[in-house]
């Protein structure tokens, strides 16, 4: 195989954003893949609040606070913002169906935090890519995650969706949530 990293050794602290800068094929996504649980072979010590860790899958990568925001998108077009919001995750009522009232309540009170102002019954694909790439980073707050890695988020924005990604990150970090964001 073709060694993609070596002698990598990077820190991230609560509050900060790094920007991960570097040509194609230079090892940016591979090492926050690594960090996202996405690929689990690899020599070396991941710690996390001091802590060793092996993150064998994303599920893992979720359950220590990390979540990733891939440069494809994983949203489901054809599904209203909440249900992407909570894909995988619907909340559910006493009976065992979905709780849809709740659902688009809590989806909207998330979105709103990042200062969107988003109807969560609203069909997914009919949004500009940046404000679906701004759902899907909700999901992954809503997750639990506060170490949050975006993959290229520029990539496919118009310069108004920059602007507004830069002041959600920007709020975010304020938070205390800790962000990656690569960029060639």
């Amino acid at each position: 195989g073709v060694l993609a990293l070596k002698d990598v050794s990077f820190t991230l602290d609560a509050g900060e954003i790094h920007g991960l800068v570097g040509e194609n094929g230079a090892g940016k996504s591979t090492l926050m893949k690594i960090i996202a649980g996405v690929h689990h072979e690899f020599d070396g010590v991941m710690k996390i609040k001091g802590h060793e860790v092996r993150l064998r899958s994303a599920r893992d990568a979720l359950a220590n606070s990390i979540g990733m925001v891939h440069q494809e998108l994983s949203i489901v077009p054809d599904l209203t913002v909440a249900e992407n919001v909570f894909l995988g995750n619907q909340p559910l009522t006493a009976m065992g169906s979905i709780d849809w009232g709740r659902m688009n309540r809590q989806s909207k009170a998330l979105i709103k935090s990042l200062g969107l102002d988003i109807d969560p019954t609203t069909v997914m694909g009919s949004l500009p890519v940046g404000l679906q790439q701004l759902v899907e980073l909700s999901r992954v707050l809503f997750s639990g995650a506060q170490i949050i890695i975006l993959d290229e988020p520029t990539s496919a924005l118009s310069p108004p969706e920059v602007k507004r990604l830069f002041g959600v990150l920007r709020k975010l970090r304020a938070e205390g949530h800790a962000i990656v964001f690569i960029s060639h």
